[in-house]
């Protein structure tokens, strides 16, 4: 925010009533008002450690709270319109009117980046977590397109376009899992780990309230409440999770995005808003500027609302006028808010205290806990809230029990599954009986994750899976079928026949023996005589050969198929024989052709191995003629006893003498 070193009350009305103040201001001094004396400030990016203050000059400020100066960088040119700061603080990314966007590392140069575009990049968000190795080291740039850039293969960048054609992108926010950005026309909320656009928010305040005076402000309260400030109206949006349960039961909906967006406060102010937080209360503080045509002596001074947001309406709790010098010369857009995280991040500190402190008075572990827990389920995050029942339940049967039921009227017992107590403080049967039936019924992948690791745990269950991989992934149900004989064929059959999976429905009719249906499947449904013939070679029946034979003769391309595939496991004039006068067959001579050569083929082959076979007979036959007209070795052992050499193969064995 743009703001002189030195406070001017002399500006202010005498008469005006004062209200007491409901926040605490502070203004920034040390280097601050040096910086501002010589340069005008055009963004500011707050963090817990940190200020990033923008200039008009192209430089980049990096002060403490208390206005230090610890670096200046002279990264731009121009005007700097907006800087990102990752989670833990380490980098920034920034954008300005010279059409540079760079990023850079305050503690290592190892991932810093610059682009130069042929036009002014109007705003820019770095990924939450570009601090963290292997997240792809992610940023979104926005001009008249919003861009992901992503490092791949080679440390080179990949470029993905989000969104485009609907004017300049004017402001750029990333929490989490979700990032959102405002056009000329559309505040867009993009779900950056599947890159799709879960809602497009259009304007609905007055046309001629031109974007360049009026920019949107986007503000998280958490990673899934999202605050808007657009002119003069405010909304207050949720992103929800659909329910599974009515996914599956309306398939329009297996299409559309994971997540939506519920408006739950929308309402028109009589102010124009430049920037907006939230406060833990749930308020909201925003800073305004007085419409044009009010108080025209203080009309155009900024100032601070805390206002409590309801569905249509809001209730303005308090208001402070703040003293900027010049500010008559100052638009809407020239003002900026920043605030340093959502506000949650106090119940989690607040926990991480009272898990480390032994010796607390007013509060316990169970009481914060819960508290936090309650904040969390209200927000969606339940990944989170199941680690915090681990943290704070500890082994209160009770309240682990309740905590179930809870998840189980959210659907979201898959997210407390994993730290559910176990060994000798488990809950009663209900409890895991309910886990296991929700994986049943929402969780597709989780028998099929148990069959992949373990098949013989879930023998009971392969006909449940049969009827998923039917739903959901028919690709696998063949596999399936194939390796398992823990299911009930005719049940198999009876889904198979109902989801029309033809593949499936032959094999389970093979496998009940019943191949004649089978081959009438192939031919009437498939209508695949390729298919057909690998299925009568693997059955190796000449009643299916004739049945093959039989559904063919009123289709001249099986015909020519037939005459090409089965001349080596049936005798192709039976074929020929069945085929109706006057029918056109494409190709029927070189068929004929082919048969003719494979005919003569069979016989040479078959005269060649009569040849050797009666050469094999003759050689052996003189062979063993030679051996017994040779002379008999004999070994006289006892009276009338001989030992008898083979003459063939050496064994020796014991015969009586000749006349004895």
């Amino acid at each position: 925010m743009e703001s002189d070193a030195n406070l001017n009350d002399e500006e202010l009305s005498e008469d005006e009533e004062e209200m007491e103040p409901k926040l605490r201001y502070e203004r920034i001094l040390n280097d601050m008002p040096e910086i501002l004396r010589t340069d005008a400030a055009s963004c500011i990016a707050v963090h817990p450690k940190f200020l990033a203050l923008g200039m008009h000059s192209g430089a980049i400020h990096i002060l403490d709270h208390q206005g230090n100066v610890s670096k200046e960088l002279r990264l731009h040119s121009l005007t700097v319109h907006q800087i990102s700061i990752d989670e833990k603080g380490d980098h920034f990314a920034s954008c300005s009117s010279d059409g540079k966007v760079v990023v850079h590392g305050l503690y290592s140069r190892d991932n810093n980046q610059q682009l130069t575009f042929d036009r002014a990049v109007g705003a820019v968000a770095i990924d939450p977590n570009f601090y963290r190795s292997g997240t792809g080291r992610r940023f979104i740039t926005g001009n008249d397109k919003v861009s992901l850039y992503e490092k791949s293969f080679l440390s080179r960048y990949k470029v993905t376009i989000l969104h485009q054609g609907e004017g300049l992108t004017r402001n750029i926010t990333w929490k989490g899992r979700f990032a959102a950005w405002a056009t000329d026309l559309t505040i867009i909320v993009y779900d950056m780990h599947v890159l799709d656009i879960i809602s497009m928010i259009r304007r609905d305040h007055d046309p001629l309230m031109k974007s360049e005076l009026h920019r949107c402000c986007l503000s998280w309260q958490e990673e899934r409440t999202l605050l808007l400030g657009w002119a003069d109206r405010v909304k207050v949006c949720l992103i929800k999770e659909r329910d599974p349960k009515l996914v599956q039961q309306d398939p329009r909906q297996r299409d559309l995005p994971d997540n939506y967006v519920e408006i739950v406060s929308m309402f028109k102010t009589d102010f124009y808003v430049c920037g907006l937080a939230a406060l833990c209360s749930g308020s909201i503080v925003a800073l305004t500027v007085l419409k044009s045509g009010e108080d025209v002596t203080e009309g155009s001074r900024p100032q601070f609302r805390l206002i409590e947001p309801h569905m249509d309406d809001y209730v303005e709790q308090s208001s402070d006028i703040l003293s900027i010098r010049g500010f008559r010369a100052y638009r809407c857009s020239d003002y900026r808010l920043g605030e340093p995280g959502h506000p949650s991040g106090w119940r989690e500190e607040a926990l991480t205290v009272a898990m480390s402190s032994r010796n607390l008075k007013r509060h316990t572990l169970l009481g914060v806990g819960q508290r936090y827990l309650e904040q969390l389920v209200e927000e969606q995050r339940y990944a989170r809230a199941a680690e915090v029942c681990l943290a704070v339940l500890g082994t209160e049967r009770q309240l682990w029990e309740a905590e179930v039921f809870r998840f189980a009227q959210l659907h979201q017992l898959r997210a407390l599954a994993p730290v559910l107590p176990r060994g000798p403080h488990r809950l009663g049967p209900t409890a895991y009986e309910m886990v296991l039936n929700e994986f049943l019924q929402l969780d597709p992948q989780y028998l099929d994750a148990l069959f992949d690791k373990s098949p013989s745990l879930c023998q009971q269950h392969h006909l449940d899976l049969a009827e998923l991989y039917a739903e959901f992934a028919p690709k696998k149900l063949l596999p399936l079928l194939r390796a398992s004989n823990s299911y009930h064929l005719e049940k198999a059959l009876a889904l198979c026949r109902r989801k029309k999976l033809v593949p499936e429905v032959v094999f389970l009719l093979k496998h009940m023996g019943n191949s004649k249906e089978a081959l009438e499947q192939i031919m009437g449904q498939l209508g695949d005589v390729h298919e057909a013939i690998a299925f009568c070679k693997e059955q190796d029946d000449r009643g299916l050969w004739q049945d093959l034979i039989a559904h063919s003769l009123d289709k001249p391309a099986f015909i020519t198929t037939l005459l090409h595939k089965i001349g080596t496991h049936v005798d192709p004039i039976l074929l020929i024989h069945r085929i109706p006068e006057q029918l056109a067959i494409p190709q029927l001579r070189d068929s004929l052709v082919k048969i003719m050569r494979d005919y003569k083929l069979q016989i040479s082959l078959r005269d060649g191995c009569k040849k050797i076979l009666v050469s094999d007979c003759i050689g052996l036959l003189h062979k063993l003629h030679r051996q017994q007209s040779r002379g008999i070795s004999l070994t006289q052992l006892l009276n009338g006893i001989f030992l008898q050499a083979c003459s063939l193969c050496s064994v020796k064995k014991q015969v009586r003498g000749f006349g004895t």
